[in-house]
């Protein structure tokens, strides 16, 4: 064997039982850092640590959950996607990191899929269409006919919930102002106290105020109707098909992570959603536990990508 071809074919090995290696021990003992790019009980923070409490009884060691929030999620994704490489800091991506900011945010400083190593899915979170218990609005086509007015305003907490509401407006032609809140619950709790006169919010925060009689839905963003609101059309029964947007969470990490370590982690990931316990937690919260693999994972996030920008340019939002 020539000296460079036994020197191409001793670095291959060495780089393979190396990865191999990393596989067989990772984590160790070394902490895993979960970063949550927005605030404490928000479903991006809860998420975090619903697994993290859940990733510590499979990999047998320490993760830990910080919150990096502000700039609508940008600060703690920039900080955690140019973290090193290695599985010890991790990322909650969602449809607002990795959906809804590439398009709402000019010079984002990360790109939603090259600079990420999507690892899996968590959950899933319909969109709901919603008003104040008490409004005598009592349906989809009640809004649209009074929002055609132009005396509508609606309110939203999230970038999900902006883009949600704009391209709904857009697809049943209403003229509405939008009322920005910090996050998404001061906007529900301003729905329920009639400062405003619609959201479109994900279930998992609307959940408490819906069972507590404070508001109510009009619509859901789902194929059928969820179980425990069988009174709610979906918007394709209400006469809106096109609308098929949906929020969503995942676990990812830095781009070039090895593949042995991701495999692992999204073994360890999907079997605590198999766990009947964890999936009543985000039951609970209004989420769907919606576990994949890893290349369905990276194929999902980019056919969402290619949804709500399609959603935001129907609805004419451009970046700022």
């Amino acid at each position: 064997m020539k000296p460079i071809v036994q020197a191409v074919f001793f670095s291959t090995a060495v780089l393979a039982n190396a990865a191999a290696f990393a596989a067989d021990t990772y984590p160790g003992n070394k902490p895993i850092k979960i970063v949550a790019a927005f605030s404490a009980g928000s479903a991006t923070d809860t998420s975090a640590r619903i697994l993290a409490e859940e990733l510590r009884k499979d990999l047998g060691t320490t993760v830990v959950v910080e919150n990096r929030p502000g700039a609508q999620g940008v600060i703690g994704t920039e900080y955690a996607v140019k973290s090193p490489k290695d599985g010890y800091t991790l990322t909650i991506s969602s449809s607002s990191i990795n959906s809804i900011n590439p398009g709402l945010i000019k010079d984002l400083p990360y790109d939603a899929t090259r600079d990420f190593t999507h690892i899996a899915r968590l959950t899933t979170m319909p969109a709901l269409l919603l008003v104040r218990n008490d409004s005598d609005i009592k349906t989809v086509a009640q809004l649209v006919e009074r929002g055609k007015s132009g005396k509508l305003n609606f309110g939203y907490g999230s970038p999900g919930g902006q883009v949600a509401a704009e391209a709904f407006n857009r697809i049943a032609g209403i003229q509405a102002v939008g009322v920005s809140y910090k996050s998404q619950p001061p906007a529900l709790t301003d729905l329920a106290g009639g400062q405003i006169d619609y959201v479109v919010g994900d279930l998992s925060v609307a959940t408490a105020l819906m069972r507590g009689g404070k508001i109510r839905a009009l619509a859901v963003s789902t194929e059928h109707r969820l179980p425990e609101w069988k009174n709610v059309p979906t918007f394709a029964e209400s006469g809106f098909k096109s609308y098929d947007l949906v929020f969503w969470v995942g676990l990812a990490g830095p781009a070039g992570m090895s593949q042995e370590v991701v495999q692992r982690l999204n073994a360890s990931v999907n079997k605590a959603l198999a766990r009947p316990e964890v999936r009543e937690r985000f039951m609970g919260m209004g989420m769907e536990v919606a576990p994949n693999g890893v290349e369905a994972q990276q194929q999902f996030v980019r056919a969402q990508l290619q949804s709500w920008a399609a959603r935001m340019k129907e609805a004419n939002i451009k970046p700022e």
